[in-house]
């Protein structure tokens, strides 16, 4: 998958989560990461993009998994968009899955 791929399939699950009413914030710097792909406004769900790891290293994949585990510790519920094409009947329910986690955040 090249990068112009993936901006557009990650484009549509925000476009998605936009057509269901949710405020999406791009490009959102923390402090338990480095930043957020995206992160839905009022919850605890962010959406990261998959890494491009076309030289595949140990140490790349372990720092994206300490990453996502930052996250979870910090409370947030993380969203990696999958490698791969995906249809528009996959990318809701990718957002499908991410209003569900949502739901369970507010109980």
């Amino acid at each position: 998958m090249n990068g112009g791929e993936l901006i557009e399939k990650f484009a549509s699950i925000i476009l998605e989560l936009k057509k269901r009413g949710r405020v999406v914030r791009m490009d959102v710097a923390n402090r338990l990461t480095s930043s957020f792909d995206a992160v839905v406004v009022g919850k605890k769900v962010v959406i990261l993009r998959t890494p491009s790891f076309s030289m595949p290293t140990k140490v790349s994949k372990m720092a994206f998994q300490r990453k996502i585990e930052r996250l979870e510790l910090g409370g947030y519920t993380p969203f990696v968009v999958p490698n791969g094409r995906m249809s528009d009947e996959q990318v809701k329910e990718f957002v499908d899955s991410i209003e569900a986690a949502q739901d369970e955040n507010e109980t």
